[in-house]
């Protein structure tokens, strides 16, 4: 599906709706305590590029997770976009 997104390059969060945001965690299947972070999926994220066509972004679980001894949470952000 297509959706629009946010992209800030100077940040390590990635900021969609909140529907979308709530869609993509669920699909990952992430453990509360990451346990199962050998088995998260890489996420690949196809835009349109602005001169025509499109480019991929692939994340893999290191990228888009911010790991502590407490567990792990992802870096995708809610945002309400006009």
């Amino acid at each position: 599906p297509r959706c629009q997104v946010a992209m800030d390059t100077g940040s390590s969060l990635s900021m969609a709706s909140p529907y979308q945001v709530s869609v993509l965690v669920e699909a990952m299947g992430l453990n509360d305590d990451c346990s199962n972070f050998a088995q998260l999926p890489t996420l690949r994220f196809e835009f349109d590029a602005e001169a025509g066509g499109t480019f991929d972004m692939l994340l893999r679980p290191e990228d888009y997770l911010e790991r502590s001894k407490e567990g792990c949470a992802p870096s995708f952000q809610p945002l309400a976009l006009p």
